[in-house]
């Protein structure tokens, strides 16, 4: 299984940022690729006016992480999918040789799902 990442840079920075993410994790800043993202509130206001954004919101921004971000995602679906499985593969045994018998085409049915779920795993991006 290859990882792949696609890499961009933030238009305000220079830092390189996945495709996935939609603002800059060094600036905050919406990135050329973000769709809908409103810029980051300025912190500083003019003097005597009221803070734009009182309270907690005033904590810098945490970038907005997509699924795809997270390297080992796929991976942990695909060894779920791989899991089931085999747990069909011992199920599918245990009726057919009569050590583990439980109700027909249970075996065939978790592999199945088993497979489909790893079979999503490699295809997540």
């Amino acid at each position: 299984m290859a990882v792949t990442f696609d890499f961009g840079q933030c238009a305000a920075c220079g830092d390189n940022n996945s495709k996935t993410l939609q603002q800059c994790r060094s600036c905050g800043a919406a990135l050329p690729w973000a769709k809908n993202v409103k810029a980051p509130a300025s912190n500083f206001a003019a003097p005597g006016a009221p803070p734009s954004n009182p309270g907690p919101q005033n904590a810098p921004t945490k970038p907005k992480i997509g699924l795809g971000d997270i390297a080992y995602g796929p991976m942990v679906v695909q060894l779920l999918g791989g899991f089931l499985f085999v747990a069909g593969v011992f199920l599918w045994c245990g009726n057919v040789f009569r050590f583990f018998p439980t109700f027909p085409f249970v075996g065939y049915i978790t592999a199945i799902i088993g497979g489909a779920i790893w079979r999503f795993g490699a295809e997540m991006d």
